[in-house]
């Protein structure tokens, strides 16, 4: 009886130091996970989705809208696919457009937000 009531003590105490150990790595925070370990969230389609908004509410002509916004759906829909490399490609088609637009149907700073959002996207993308 008393060996029982010995064995039932120490995992009572065992699980305390658990149950208190969890609570101290709660309180310092998460543990860094060192190197490509580390979680990032996918947002580089949401990004390029907000890229088309952008674009949608500079009231360009709608030629010139539909085709930038046509390079930008490519790019999510290989996003999506997990084709980097064509996503890329539509991106890079994209700022090769807002380019070729500007100074002409886009003001200067409209191509140089369009240009750097796409960069910061294509960027991100692995």
């Amino acid at each position: 009886m008393v060996f029982g009531t010995l064995i039932v003590s120490i995992i009572i105490v065992t699980l305390m130091m658990s149950v208190t150990h969890v609570q101290a790595l709660n309180k310092i925070g998460p543990v860094p996970i060192p190197g490509d370990l580390i979680p990032h969230p996918n947002t580089t389609t949401q990004d390029t989705q907000n890229l088309i908004n952008t674009v949608n509410g500079m009231n360009l002509p709608e030629g010139i809208a539909n085709s930038l916004v046509a390079k930008l759906n490519a790019a999510i829909g290989y996003l999506n696919s997990g084709v980097n490399t064509a996503a890329k490609d539509s991106l890079n088609a994209f700022i090769n457009e807002v380019n070729a637009q500007a100074g002409k149907n886009l003001t200067t700073d409209q191509a140089n937000q369009l240009t750097k959002a796409a960069q910061i996207i294509i960027n991100s993308i692995p």
